[in-house]
């Protein structure tokens, strides 16, 4: 969750604070020990800069670099971030602090009004999250001929904010293996209810689901054995992060309204193993 009442306030992580000693909590101290940093992304109509951040457009990629595909179809390009222009605000990961990382999948064409038919838990193939450590030689990319042209997408420069924020949910591994207990478990939906401005576009802190936990299929996602899966995702989902999670309903409406999560293992990250990144789609 995150709070648009702090948003007069440099200090929000301070008012977060004081809002949660306020709700009444029976330990508002274990909440408080929950609180993460968040990178929050607004997409404006400002022209952006070659390597620059943004949704949509053409990417920047090294010029060898083929634009990526899937089943011969070209993927979407959702965007790119260039790490430099984030690296004075926290965002509870160990991102590098240049370079670019983009971020692609591949949809169906729209089958009518309401959009593409998909697979809420893609295949890693149907997706790709690639890291630039040198965002200078690069070159902006032509939209192929194998990608639909409601697709080829409108770039849109992101804008930055730094922002806090707690679980939303006790269907979160997060919570599992936090200290609070069943009451304050309880009311973290009233007190997400109350001060909670709905789900934005992010890097880090508590990716917002709309159904359970989102670490908890991030995690799922890598268990073979369906009879493991509740399990085990509580058990792994606390070692997931938010690398970047977004609303189709947005940017690229064509497609559908789900909400996309992009999730990676602290260890993986701290390796730049981005090809190990898991995307997870919900919806109502």
């Amino acid at each position: 969750m995150f709070f648009n009442i702090f948003k007069r306030k440099k200090d929000e992580s301070q008012r977060l604070k004081k809002e949660i000693l306020a709700f009444g909590f029976n330990d508002p101290n274990e909440l408080i020990k929950l609180i993460r940093p968040a990178v929050l992304i607004d997409g404006t109509t400002k022209s952006c800069p070659p390597g620059g951040s943004k949704f949509g457009g053409q990417p920047d990629l090294p010029e060898e670099l083929e634009w990526p595909t899937f089943n011969d179809e070209a993927m979407v390009f959702i965007g790119q971030v260039n790490l430099s222009e984030i690296s004075s605000l926290q965002s509870g990961m160990d991102l590098p602090v240049a370079g670019l990382l983009s971020f692609f999948i591949h949809f169906k064409e729209p089958e009518n009004e309401f959009g593409a038919e998909y697979d809420f838990e893609p295949g890693k193939e149907e997706f790709k999250v690639m890291y630039f450590d040198n965002s200078e030689n690069l070159i902006k990319k032509e939209f192929p001929s194998n990608l639909f042209e409601g697709y080829q997408f409108a770039e849109k420069r992101m804008a930055f904010s730094q922002h806090f924020q707690v679980p939303t949910t006790e269907e979160s591994s997060y919570i599992v293996h936090s200290g609070l207990d069943q009451n304050d478990r309880d009311k973290l939906f009233d007190f997400e209810r109350r001060y909670a401005d709905g789900f934005m576009d992010q890097i880090g802190g508590y990716p917002i689901p709309i159904q359970q936990g989102v670490d908890l299929d991030w995690a799922a996602a890598t268990v073979e054995k369906v009879e493991d899966r509740y399990r085990k995702s509580l058990e792994l989902g606390q070692n997931y992060v938010n690398l970047f999670s977004f609303t189709l309903q947005y940017s690229f409406e064509i497609i559908g309204d789900s909400n996309c999560y992009f999730g990676i293992t602290n260890e993986h990250l701290k390796d730049r193993k981005f090809k190990e990144t898991i995307l997870i789609l919900q919806d109502t």
